[in-house]
C-alpha cells in the first residue's frame, strides 16, 4: 500500500476517485430528496435511484465503446455530458417536471457506468501492474465465477506484509477439458 501511495498517479487517480464518489452520492442523495419536496411521495423520490440504476445497465454497452475507442478523449467527453445532463435540472421548477429528474438520473446512469468502464481501462496505463490487485472482492471471486464458454477461473493469491502467496492455480484449458467425453 505505501509503494501505491508514493506513486504519484495512483494517487492523482484515488483522490480524483474519492472526490467524485463523495459527488456522486450526494448527487442520488440530493435528487431522491427533491423529488419527495416536490411530490411528497416516497416511492417517486426512490424512483430516482431506480432510474440511475437503470441507466448503469447500459454497461456492457459502454465497455464495447470503451474497447473501440481512444479512453482520454471518451473520457473528457463522458465527463462533459454528464455536466451537460446535470445542467438540465435547472429546468425543473415544480412537479410537473419530475420526469426531467429522472431523465438526468437514467443519463446519469449511463454516462457512470461509461466513465468506469473506461477508467478501469485506463487504470493499468496509469499504475504499474505490479502495483493492482482487486482486494477483498466478497462475493464476485472464484466461488462465484463459472467456466461459460470454457473460460478459466482466475488464481487465488494471498497477500500479507509484501509477501505473495499463491493459494489455487488458475485453471488452464487442460483442466476444462479434463472431463470433456469428447
Amino acid at each position: 500500500m505505501r509503494r501505491l501511495i508514493t506513486h504519484r498517479d495512483a494517487r492523482i487517480y484515488i483522490a480524483g476517485q474519492s472526490f467524485s464518489i463523495i459527488g456522486d452520492s450526494a448527487l442520488w442523495l440530493a435528487m431522491g430528496i427533491w423529488v419527495k419536496i416536490l411530490t411528497g411521495s416516497n416511492s417517486a423520490a426512490g424512483l430516482t435511484f431506480f432510474a440511475f440504476v437503470c441507466g448503469c445497465m447500459t454497461a456492457p454497452l459502454s465497455g464495447v465503446a470503451v474497447d473501440r475507442l481512444r479512453r482520454r478523449p471518451l473520457l473528457i467527453a463522458a465527463n462533459l455530458g454528464g455536466a451537460a445532463l446535470v445542467c438540465v435540472l435547472l429546468l425543473v421548477h415544480g412537479r410537473g417536471q419530475v420526469w426531467l429528474i429522472y431523465a438526468v438520473m437514467f443519463g446519469y446512469g449511463a454516462v457512470n457506468g461509461l466513465i468506469t468502464a473506461a477508467q478501469t481501462a485506463l487504470l493499468t496505463a496509469l499504475v504499474p501492474g505490479d502495483l493492482l490487485a482487486v482486494a477483498a472482492t466478497g462475493a464476485y471471486c472464484r466461488s462465484m465465477a463459472s467456466n461459460y464458454n470454457h473460460i478459466g477461473r482466475p488464481a487465488v493469491v494471498s497477500v500479507r506484509d509484501g509477501a505473495a502467496r499463491l493459494l489455487l492455480h488458475r485453471e488452464t484449458i487442460e483442466d476444462l477439458l479434463r472431463l470433456d467425453a469428447g
